[in-house]
Parts: C-alpha cells; structure tokens; sequence
C-alpha cells in the first residue's frame, strides 16, 4: 500500500475514534477523500449528524409510505441501479430488491418531511446512500441529507432557491475568468435577461450521482459534499466549466454548450476538480456568496452558514505563514550576527 494513503488511513482512524468531526471534515477534503467504503460507513452517518436525530429513524418503515410522489418515484427507481459501474454484476433478484429498499428510502424520506418535494433524480442520491449503508441508514443519511445539504432543492419551486442557486456560478466565474464568465452569459442571455446554465441542473441537484459512472469517483465527489457546504455542487460545477474554457469561448449557441457538456462529466479528473472548487471557497466562501446574490434565499435555507473546514485550513496557512515569517527573521538575524562578526574579526586581523 502506497506511504501517503496508509497514513491518511491512519488519520481517519485516529479520527473516527475520536469523533473529530472538524479533522474528519478536512480529511474529506484533502486528495482521495475518506479512500475507503467502509469508512465512509460510519463516517457519513457522523457528518449528516445521525447521532442526534430522535428516536422515529429506527421505526421508519412502520407506517405506510406512500405519498403524493409515489407514482413519480416509482417510474425514477424502475430505470435506477443501471447507471453506476458496481451495478453492472447484478442479476435483475439483486436489482429487483435493491430497488424495493430504494423505493422505501426515498418514499419514507418524503413522507416522514411533508414539507419537502421530490424532484426527479433524488433518488440517485439516495441509491449511494443506500449502496454504502444498506436501507436502514440509507434511509437515515437520505433523510438528512434532504435536511441538512439539499433542502433547497426539495422547496415547492425551483424558482425559490434552485435558480437563484445556479445563478451563484455566473459569480463564481466572474471572479475566476471574466471573460469566460461573459461569453457563457451571452449565450444564456433572452430578451436582455440572464438564465441560469441549465445544462448544470442534474450536477447541482444530484451531486453528479447522475452522471458519474464510476461508483468509487462518485462517493470521492460526496467525500467533497458531505465535508464542506451545502453550496459545494455550485462551486463543483464551476470548477468543472473552468477546465472547459477553451472550448467555451469558441461556442456561439446554448445547443453547442449543452451538446458540450452532456457527457463530460465521467471523463475528467474529478480529484483536481475538488481541489478547485474548494480553493474557489477560500477565495470566495460560501457565504458571502449568498449575501451577494440578488435573488434572497429562505430564511430557512439550508446555504446559509460557513465553512468550518475551510476556516480551520486558513487558520493553519496563517500559522504556517507566521511561522516561516519568523523563521525569516531569525535567519535573518543569524546572518547578520554572522557577516558583522566576521568584518569584525577582519578588521582586528587587519
């Protein structure tokens, strides 16, 4: 096993025992993420703050789930379990009862939270959940999940928060590249108003669960998720349309940047992409983002708050910036100590 991730594994270790959420949190972050499905099982359920959920999680399933999205969530999870590469060895049993858990999930998700809505592609969030937990806390990480990270995006309307969410990339690249920023405006511009880059709705809403094939890349992604902020599929997304800007810039319609971005996702490098998007959230944290969008979310909303991790990483880089400062000096000062005694000892020579 390669040094760098036996030790990271070590400190994941050493972490989850301890409960260091904040330590967890960076490590979540830092490359490869928590590496390890297995981890990711306990680990999760401690960033979606299972533990202090009330007692009605462990008999969920007692009650009838059907709701008012039934018939929509059914037709979603009769064409799920195709689309992630682990999924490929499964026999049509294995599917066939993976999708009757599924359907417990996402329908219990619902009816247990009456005020939020489902949206088409929820359930390819809670279908990682449930391949990394099984049904019972897939049921408890989707539930909190929809509570703590994507509550925005099961309102009523999109036009509450998740178009006034999408709209935060045109920000984000503004401040990265204007003049990318610009021409993706241009192109999404109608009768002199702005719309939000639709071809990124499925990676905002999904969290790319809908377009990474390959399962092990794809929880890396939710690693990235979980570990910051509810905001981090906007800066994801950013991050993505900045590797593309070359082509970006020679598209003169909103097809040739659909068409573009249709299937890239699965083909780039989605480690360095992380790794993007979370210095874009030290350069420009989350929220003051939100303070700067015109449209005002909820006051419930669930974008609002900072980013703990990134905050206790600046802290760090500050620390090591005055530390290297005062080794300078120090340095400086020996140097100084040194070339005077030597001119003096020249001079007594002399």
């Amino acid at each position: 096993m390669d040094k760098i991730i036996k030790k990271k594994l070590c400190e994941i270790e050493k972490a989850w025992k301890e409960r260091d959420l904040l330590k967890l949190k960076e490590l979540c972050v830092a490359p490869n993420g928590l590496i390890s499905n297995d981890y990711r099982k306990q680990i999760w359920p401690l960033l979606l703050e299972i533990d202090n959920i009330s007692d009605f999680m462990a008999n969920w399933k007692d009650i009838d789930l059907s709701n008012s999205y039934s018939d929509i969530i059914q037709r979603d999870i009769d064409r799920s379990l195709y689309n992630f590469d682990i999924c490929e060895s499964y026999n049509e049993e294995i599917r066939k009862n993976l999708r009757i858990e599924l359907s417990n999930i996402v329908n219990g998700v619902i009816k247990h939270n009456p005020d939020l809505h489902y949206f088409q592609g929820f359930h390819s969030i809670c279908s990682t959940f449930l391949l990394i937990g099984g049904e019972d806390l897939g049921f408890k990480m989707s539930s909190q999940c929809a509570l703590l990270h994507i509550k925005d995006s099961m309102r009523k309307s999109f036009e509450d928060s998740v178009y006034p969410e999408m709209m935060l990339i045109y920000k984000l690249l503004r401040i990265q590249n204007s003049k990318l920023a610009k021409k993706l405006e241009s192109v999404y511009t109608f009768d002199t108003d702005l719309n939000s880059p639709m071809f990124s709705l499925s990676w905002i809403l999904t969290w790319l669960s809908h377009n990474i094939v390959n399962f092990n890349t794809l929880c890396r992604v939710f690693d990235f998720m979980l570990g910051t902020h509810p905001l981090a599929p906007v800066y994801i997304t950013s991050a993505i349309i900045l590797t593309q800007k070359k082509e970006i810039l020679s598209f003169e319609s909103m097809p040739d940047v659909h068409q573009h971005f249709s299937d890239l996702v699965d083909k780039l490098d989605m480690e360095a992409i992380c790794a993007d998007a979370f210095n874009m959230m030290l350069r420009v944290p989350p929220e003051n983002l939100v303070r700067a969008s015109e449209r005002k979310f909820p006051e419930d909303s669930a974008l609002k708050g900072e980013v703990k991790v990134a905050r206790r990483y600046q802290k760090k880089q500050r620390a090591i910036q005055i530390m290297m400062s005062t080794i300078f000096v120090f340095l400086v000062i020996i140097i100084s100590f040194l070339v005077n005694r030597y001119n003096v000892i020249g001079l007594i020579k002399g």
